[in-house]
């Protein structure tokens, strides 16, 4: 019973350690092997690491209508759904209230140390579907959130759909070293931070599509997949 192992012995978390999403780190050794089971095999765990090896030599996909190794969507999506377009997207994501909605994607450890140290080569892909030409949104690579002393600080791009073809599929490529940083809310602090250039690459974890408009909302949906970083 796969839902009990994880979440139902000794009404802990299993056989999983907490805080940690990387099979096989995410395996709690002792506890495995107190049941009588063994870790897995070597093979299967180079073939996962696969993905993580072989970046930045090969793009790392951080989702394409599901996640890729070791990325998440935090538990209840915002305003968004998971949607089948066409033969070509099958499915991607689906913003539906461009008033405040968002779209955040968290990224393994093994791949953020490694866009850190190659942030000046590397550029984040994705396809977008815009439905409207008035609409537009903003793309963040977002710190962890520290609260006050260590705020979530972005580093930002805008977007607006007048720039691109609307009503069908287009590939957008932001170098990562184009990027501002655009300040940082703390959901911890429950308070606003102004820009002040302290963007951490060493604390970036998350890939954060943001819809939030206080006045005069865009209308219509937009569409997302195949996120990736990959090489220039």
């Amino acid at each position: 019973n796969v839902p009990y192992c994880s979440w139902g012995i000794d009404g802990d978390t299993g056989f999983l350690k907490t805080g940690i999403g990387t099979f096989p780190d995410d395996i709690d050794k002792d506890a495995l092997e107190a049941y009588g089971f063994k870790m897995p095999d070597e093979s299967l765990v180079a073939k996962k690491n696969a993905s993580y090896n072989d970046f930045p030599k090969k793009p790392y996909i951080v989702f394409d209508g599901i996640c890729g190794k070791g990325s998440y969507i935090p538990y209840g999506r915002w305003k968004t759904k998971s949607v089948k377009d066409d033969d070509a997207h099958q499915y991607c994501e689906k913003i539906l209230d461009l008033k405040d909605a968002n779209f955040k994607l968290y990224l393994p450890k093994p791949i953020v140390s490694k866009v850190a140290a190659n942030r000046d080569n590397l550029v984040l892909s994705f396809s977008i579907k815009f439905t409207d030409a008035k609409q537009n949104f903003k793309l963040h690579l977002m710190d962890t959130d520290g609260e006050a002393e260590l705020p979530p600080w972005r580093n930002s791009a805008y977007l607006n759909a007048s720039d691109y073809k609307v009503g069908e599929w287009v590939t957008v490529e932001i170098p990562l070293s184009q990027l501002k940083e655009d300040g940082a809310w703390s959901e911890k602090a429950n308070k606003w931070f102004n820009p002040q250039g302290k963007f951490d690459w060493n604390r970036f974890d998350c890939v954060y599509f943001e819809f939030y408009h206080e006045k005069n909302a865009p209308k219509g949906d937009i569409y997302i997949d195949d996120v990736v970083f990959k090489l220039k």
